[in-house]
């Protein structure tokens, strides 16, 4: 699966979610209180002096001297609040501590949704049970921060682990012309790359890498693999071997997301987890497509550091490719790439090279499909291209 340009075809196609700081000590609630109360104390002691001035003149002085005094001493005591306040050095945390903090800050959530609902706020309490379910903790992150998507309808009751149902080819054989239809933009994921690794290569990779759209923020799967089946990568050069995504991903005013779920497994069997978190790509609300480049985010969890790299496609359509060897067998690899963007993108490889190289270019269409016959030697392959249009709604 992947996504062409329909613009060039008329020619001729924190919010919640962003990470956040740890504060400090388990008292760091309490100071918040305090410097919040400081910060009124000062406000006040502000608006005394300007009503001695207006109502008592000359004779004000005195008064206005201990109103300074006492402005001095708040400043001060909020300085010192602040510094206690200051991120604390987390170098030092094992990954036993990690866990430890993990399970504070949800078990902080949960205990937060107990009070709200004893306190007549269902609204609240569900949001935070929903909250403890993602809420994480990282050094590489900067301490707390959220290992999954919130910005959803109801966080209580979504399912972070559900496959997106939506398959490709929805508009296949509805007209273009259809008003009911919206084309958008959309991504086309080119690699997903372990670029930094604090074990030695060569490692064994498994897990899942999921991209989560507009449509339903439900899973889409880019790579999925159980620890039977680790990928060997022997350095940071080389890409996970994507198998999704299923279907064009639409990209609306909101963002797409990346999230990731991944382990090693070391030579004695022993399995830790490798990458957990989420990155985002911005919607067309932030994107300028004068420039046709591959973008990259990259994501600092746990043990790695993992770059996305993926081109936006305005006014997109979806490609999907079927192919199918009639005679004989094949070797090589199959990539497609869009006309505004020759990054190409591996659709098929059986990993044994090949000393012949043929192409087909195909015009991008709303609907509808083209299918025509490659032949490769001994082999004939039958390739079945089946367009539709990129709809963000369900």
């Amino acid at each position: 699966m992947f996504i062409m340009d329909r613009s060039i075809m008329a020619d001729g196609e924190t919010s919640a979610e962003e990470k956040r700081r740890w504060t400090g000590p388990p008292e760091a609630q309490e100071l918040e209180e305090r410097m919040t109360c400081l910060r009124l104390l000062f406000e006040d002691a502000a608006d005394d002096r300007i009503l001695a001035r207006r109502e008592l003149g000359a004779a004000a002085d005195e008064f206005l001297l201990r109103l300074t005094t006492r402005q001095q001493a708040l400043t001060r005591e909020y300085s010192r609040l602040a510094n206690l306040k200051r991120p604390l050095d987390l170098s030092g945390m094992t990954e036993a501590d990690r866990a430890a903090e993990a399970e504070r800050l949800r078990e902080e959530k949960l205990q937060k949704a107990r009070q709200l609902q004893d306190q007549g706020d269902m609204s609240g309490a569900r949001e935070c049970e929903g909250l403890a379910r993602i809420i994480d903790f990282d050094v590489k992150q900067g301490g707390e921060y959220l290992n999954s998507i919130c910005c959803v309808g109801n966080i209580y009751t979504f399912d972070h682990t559900e496959e997106s149902p939506v398959g490709p080819m929805r508009f296949t054989n509805r007209p273009w012309q259809d008003k009911m239809c919206v084309n958008c933009a959309s991504i086309n994921i080119l690699s997903v790359k372990i670029a930094c690794s604090d074990i030695d290569f060569p490692i064994q990779v498994y897990g899942t890498v999921v991209a989560r759209d507009c449509i339903d923020y439900k899973c889409v799967y880019l790579f999925r693999r159980d620890n039977d089946h680790c990928q060997l990568i022997s350095s940071n050069e080389e890409s996970l071997i994507l198998t999704g995504p299923k279907r064009g991903l639409a990209l609306w005013y909101g963002a797409d997301y990346v999230q990731t779920d991944l382990w090693v497994k070391d030579r004695q069997g022993h399995c830790k987890q490798f990458s957990k978190g989420i990155v985002r790509i911005p919607g067309t609300a932030n994107q300028v497509f004068d420039k046709c480049e591959p973008e990259t985010v990259s994501l600092a969890t746990r043990l790695s550091t993992v770059d996305v790299t993926y081109d936006v496609v305005e006014c997109a359509v979806e490609a999907t490719v079927a192919a199918e060897v009639t005679q004989g067998e094949f070797f090589g690899a199959m990539t497609a790439h869009t006309t505004r963007s020759k990054r190409r993108i591996v659709l098929f490889d059986s990993q044994v090279g090949g000393d012949k190289c043929h192409g087909i270019e195909v015009t991008p269409r709303w609907n509808g499909g083209h299918e025509f016959v490659l032949t490769l030697g001994d082999a004939t392959i039958c390739v079945k291209v089946t367009w539709s249009m990129v709809d963000p709604r369900l």
